[in-house]
Protein backbone atom coordinates (compact mmCIF):
# COMPACT_ATOMS: atom_id res chain seq x y z
CA UNK A 1 0.00 0.00 0.00
CA UNK A 2 1.35 3.44 -0.88
CA UNK A 3 2.32 5.79 1.95
CA UNK A 4 -0.50 8.06 3.12
CA UNK A 5 0.92 11.16 4.83
CA UNK A 6 -1.07 12.47 7.77
CA UNK A 7 -1.24 16.08 8.92
CA UNK A 8 -0.29 15.86 12.60
CA UNK A 9 -2.69 18.56 13.80
CA UNK A 10 -5.63 16.75 15.43
CA UNK A 11 -3.70 13.56 14.74
CA UNK A 12 -5.94 11.05 16.51
CA UNK A 13 -9.07 12.01 14.56
CA UNK A 14 -7.22 12.07 11.25
CA UNK A 15 -5.67 8.64 11.80
CA UNK A 16 -9.10 7.31 12.74
CA UNK A 17 -10.62 8.74 9.55
CA UNK A 18 -7.78 7.38 7.44
CA UNK A 19 -8.07 3.84 8.84
CA UNK A 20 -11.87 3.95 8.55
CA UNK A 21 -11.54 4.95 4.90
CA UNK A 22 -9.16 2.06 4.24
CA UNK A 23 -11.78 -0.31 5.61
CA UNK A 24 -14.66 1.34 3.76
CA UNK A 25 -12.86 1.16 0.39
CA UNK A 26 -11.81 -2.43 1.14
CA UNK A 27 -8.07 -1.85 1.17
CA UNK A 28 -8.65 -4.03 4.21
CA UNK A 29 -11.45 -6.35 3.20
CA UNK A 30 -13.88 -8.09 5.58
CA UNK A 31 -12.11 -10.84 7.50
CA UNK A 32 -8.59 -9.55 6.77
CA UNK A 33 -5.96 -8.95 9.43
CA UNK A 34 -4.67 -5.44 10.06
CA UNK A 35 -0.90 -5.26 10.37
CA UNK A 36 -0.52 -2.36 12.80
CA UNK A 37 3.20 -1.96 12.28
CA UNK A 38 2.84 -1.72 8.50
CA UNK A 39 -0.17 0.56 8.80
CA UNK A 40 1.84 2.90 11.05
CA UNK A 41 4.58 3.04 8.44
CA UNK A 42 2.08 3.72 5.66
CA UNK A 43 0.47 6.56 7.60
CA UNK A 44 3.85 7.83 8.84
CA UNK A 45 2.71 7.91 12.47
CA UNK A 46 3.55 5.96 15.61
CA UNK A 47 1.58 2.89 16.56
CA UNK A 48 -0.16 4.67 19.45
CA UNK A 49 -2.70 6.68 17.37
CA UNK A 50 -3.24 3.62 15.15
CA UNK A 51 -4.12 1.48 18.16
CA UNK A 52 -6.37 4.23 19.47
CA UNK A 53 -8.19 4.40 16.14
CA UNK A 54 -8.60 0.62 16.08
CA UNK A 55 -10.09 0.62 19.59
CA UNK A 56 -12.55 3.26 18.44
CA UNK A 57 -13.39 1.30 15.30
CA UNK A 58 -13.86 -1.84 17.38
CA UNK A 59 -16.38 0.00 19.57
CA UNK A 60 -18.20 1.02 16.38
CA UNK A 61 -18.29 -2.55 15.06
CA UNK A 62 -15.81 -2.26 12.17
CA UNK A 63 -13.01 -4.43 13.59
CA UNK A 64 -12.61 -7.00 16.31
CA UNK A 65 -9.65 -8.25 18.32
CA UNK A 66 -9.09 -12.00 18.18
CA UNK A 67 -7.00 -13.03 21.22
CA UNK A 68 -3.50 -14.28 20.29
CA UNK A 69 -4.09 -13.53 16.60
CA UNK A 70 -4.57 -9.78 16.22
CA UNK A 71 -7.08 -7.28 14.91
CA UNK A 72 -9.36 -8.22 12.03
CA UNK A 73 -11.88 -6.35 9.96
CA UNK A 74 -15.27 -7.71 10.94
CA UNK A 75 -16.46 -10.50 8.70
CA UNK A 76 -20.17 -10.61 8.01
CA UNK A 77 -22.19 -13.57 9.21
CA UNK A 78 -25.83 -14.04 8.32
CA UNK A 79 -26.83 -13.15 11.89
CA UNK A 80 -24.81 -9.93 11.76
CA UNK A 81 -26.45 -8.95 8.47
CA UNK A 82 -29.87 -9.54 10.03
CA UNK A 83 -28.93 -7.33 12.98
CA UNK A 84 -27.51 -4.50 10.87
CA UNK A 85 -30.44 -4.35 8.51
CA UNK A 86 -32.95 -4.51 11.37
CA UNK A 87 -31.39 -1.31 12.71
CA UNK A 88 -31.05 0.23 9.26
CA UNK A 89 -34.74 -0.42 8.58
CA UNK A 90 -35.68 1.66 11.59
CA UNK A 91 -33.18 4.43 10.81
CA UNK A 92 -34.15 4.68 7.13
CA UNK A 93 -37.83 4.66 7.99
CA UNK A 94 -37.41 7.45 10.53
CA UNK A 95 -35.21 9.46 8.15
CA UNK A 96 -37.83 9.22 5.40
CA UNK A 97 -40.63 10.24 7.78
CA UNK A 98 -38.67 13.25 9.04
CA UNK A 99 -37.59 14.21 5.53
CA UNK A 100 -41.24 14.30 4.47
CA UNK A 101 -41.89 16.73 7.32
CA UNK A 102 -38.86 18.98 6.89
CA UNK A 103 -37.48 18.78 3.35
CA UNK A 104 -36.95 22.09 1.59
CA UNK A 105 -37.69 22.64 -2.13
CA UNK A 106 -34.03 22.78 -3.19
CA UNK A 107 -33.27 19.54 -1.34
CA UNK A 108 -36.27 17.88 -2.96
CA UNK A 109 -34.93 18.99 -6.34
CA UNK A 110 -31.55 17.45 -5.45
CA UNK A 111 -33.31 14.19 -4.59
CA UNK A 112 -35.14 14.14 -7.93
CA UNK A 113 -31.93 14.93 -9.82
CA UNK A 114 -30.16 12.10 -7.99
CA UNK A 115 -32.84 9.64 -9.09
CA UNK A 116 -32.60 10.80 -12.69
CA UNK A 117 -28.83 10.21 -12.57
CA UNK A 118 -29.54 6.80 -11.11
CA UNK A 119 -31.82 5.94 -14.02
CA UNK A 120 -29.19 7.15 -16.49
CA UNK A 121 -26.53 4.99 -14.85
CA UNK A 122 -28.84 2.03 -14.96
CA UNK A 123 -29.61 2.55 -18.66
CA UNK A 124 -25.88 2.84 -19.41
CA UNK A 125 -25.14 -0.25 -17.28
CA UNK A 126 -22.69 1.88 -15.32
CA UNK A 127 -23.03 -0.13 -12.15
CA UNK A 128 -20.32 1.72 -10.21
CA UNK A 129 -22.08 4.98 -11.01
CA UNK A 130 -25.37 3.40 -10.00
CA UNK A 131 -23.96 2.34 -6.63
CA UNK A 132 -22.75 5.86 -5.94
CA UNK A 133 -26.08 7.39 -6.87
CA UNK A 134 -27.80 4.87 -4.62
CA UNK A 135 -25.64 5.95 -1.69
CA UNK A 136 -26.19 9.62 -2.57
CA UNK A 137 -29.96 9.14 -2.53
CA UNK A 138 -30.01 7.80 1.01
CA UNK A 139 -27.52 10.43 2.19
CA UNK A 140 -29.74 13.20 0.83
CA UNK A 141 -32.74 11.84 2.71
CA UNK A 142 -30.73 11.64 5.92
CA UNK A 143 -29.59 15.24 5.48
CA UNK A 144 -33.15 16.38 4.74
CA UNK A 145 -34.35 14.71 7.96
CA UNK A 146 -32.45 17.37 9.90
CA UNK A 147 -31.85 15.23 12.99
CA UNK A 148 -28.25 15.27 14.26
CA UNK A 149 -28.76 12.34 16.65
CA UNK A 150 -30.20 10.21 13.86
CA UNK A 151 -27.33 11.20 11.58
CA UNK A 152 -24.75 10.18 14.20
CA UNK A 153 -26.34 6.78 14.74
CA UNK A 154 -26.77 6.24 11.02
CA UNK A 155 -23.12 7.02 10.27
CA UNK A 156 -21.99 4.04 12.32
CA UNK A 157 -24.55 1.60 10.94
CA UNK A 158 -24.28 2.84 7.36
CA UNK A 159 -20.50 2.56 7.49
CA UNK A 160 -20.69 -1.13 8.29
CA UNK A 161 -23.39 -1.68 5.70
CA UNK A 162 -21.32 0.23 3.13
CA UNK A 163 -18.51 -2.30 3.57
CA UNK A 164 -21.02 -5.11 3.22
CA UNK A 165 -22.70 -3.59 0.17
CA UNK A 166 -19.40 -3.28 -1.69
CA UNK A 167 -19.68 -7.06 -1.77
CA UNK A 168 -23.42 -7.56 -2.03
CA UNK A 169 -24.66 -4.70 -4.21
CA UNK A 170 -23.70 -6.74 -7.25
CA UNK A 171 -27.03 -8.06 -8.41
CA UNK A 172 -27.91 -6.01 -11.52
CA UNK A 173 -31.32 -7.62 -11.65
CA UNK A 174 -32.14 -5.95 -8.34
CA UNK A 175 -31.28 -2.43 -9.50
CA UNK A 176 -34.58 -1.68 -11.31
CA UNK A 177 -36.50 -2.77 -8.20
CA UNK A 178 -34.39 -0.49 -6.00
CA UNK A 179 -34.90 2.42 -8.36
CA UNK A 180 -38.65 1.82 -8.36
CA UNK A 181 -38.68 1.93 -4.56
CA UNK A 182 -36.52 5.06 -4.55
CA UNK A 183 -39.09 6.82 -6.70
CA UNK A 184 -41.88 5.67 -4.38
CA UNK A 185 -39.97 7.07 -1.41
CA UNK A 186 -39.36 10.30 -3.30
CA UNK A 187 -43.03 10.76 -4.18
CA UNK A 188 -44.10 10.04 -0.59
CA UNK A 189 -41.62 12.64 0.67
CA UNK A 190 -42.67 15.15 -2.01
CA UNK A 191 -46.32 14.73 -1.00
CA UNK A 192 -45.36 15.23 2.68
CA UNK A 193 -46.80 11.82 3.59
CA UNK A 194 -44.44 10.81 6.38
CA UNK A 195 -46.24 7.58 7.25
CA UNK A 196 -46.10 6.35 3.66
CA UNK A 197 -42.47 7.43 3.25
CA UNK A 198 -41.51 5.44 6.34
CA UNK A 199 -43.49 2.39 5.29
CA UNK A 200 -42.05 2.26 1.76
CA UNK A 201 -38.53 2.95 2.99
CA UNK A 202 -38.68 0.11 5.50
CA UNK A 203 -39.99 -2.27 2.85
CA UNK A 204 -37.12 -1.24 0.56
CA UNK A 205 -34.57 -2.11 3.27
CA UNK A 206 -36.20 -5.50 3.78
CA UNK A 207 -35.75 -6.28 0.08
CA UNK A 208 -32.12 -5.08 0.07
CA UNK A 209 -31.45 -7.26 3.10
CA UNK A 210 -32.70 -10.33 1.26
CA UNK A 211 -30.32 -9.56 -1.63
CA UNK A 212 -27.42 -9.26 0.81
CA UNK A 213 -28.29 -12.54 2.49
CA UNK A 214 -28.56 -14.22 -0.90
CA UNK A 215 -25.05 -13.17 -1.91
CA UNK A 216 -23.48 -14.02 1.45
CA UNK A 217 -25.14 -17.42 1.57
CA UNK A 218 -23.68 -18.19 -1.84
CA UNK A 219 -20.22 -17.01 -0.71
CA UNK A 220 -20.33 -19.15 2.42
CA UNK A 221 -21.09 -22.25 0.42
CA UNK A 222 -17.86 -21.84 -1.52
CA UNK A 223 -15.66 -19.81 0.82
CA UNK A 224 -13.38 -20.35 3.77
CA UNK A 225 -14.90 -20.61 7.24
CA UNK A 226 -13.56 -18.22 9.87
CA UNK A 227 -11.15 -20.71 11.52
CA UNK A 228 -9.50 -21.34 8.14
CA UNK A 229 -8.92 -17.63 7.73
CA UNK A 230 -7.27 -17.53 11.14
CA UNK A 231 -5.06 -20.49 10.28
CA UNK A 232 -3.91 -18.70 7.15
CA UNK A 233 -3.22 -15.43 8.96
CA UNK A 234 -1.38 -17.19 11.79
CA UNK A 235 1.25 -18.22 9.27
CA UNK A 236 1.63 -14.60 8.15
CA UNK A 237 5.05 -13.27 9.08
CA UNK A 238 3.74 -9.70 9.43
CA UNK A 239 3.64 -8.24 12.92
CA UNK A 240 0.35 -7.25 14.51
Amino acid sequence: MAAIPIDHSNLGEKVYRAVRTLILNQTYSPGSKINVQQLSRDLKVSRTPVWESLRRLEAEGFVETVPRYGVYVVNFTLDRVEELYAVREVLDGLAARLAAQHIEPERLADLEACLKRQEAMLAARDFDGYKQSDLDFHSLILEAAGNATLAKQAEQVYGQIFVLRLRTLILPESFPVSTEYHWKIYHAIASRDGALAERVSRRHVQIVKQDALKVLTKEMRGGKPWPAILDTERRDTGSA
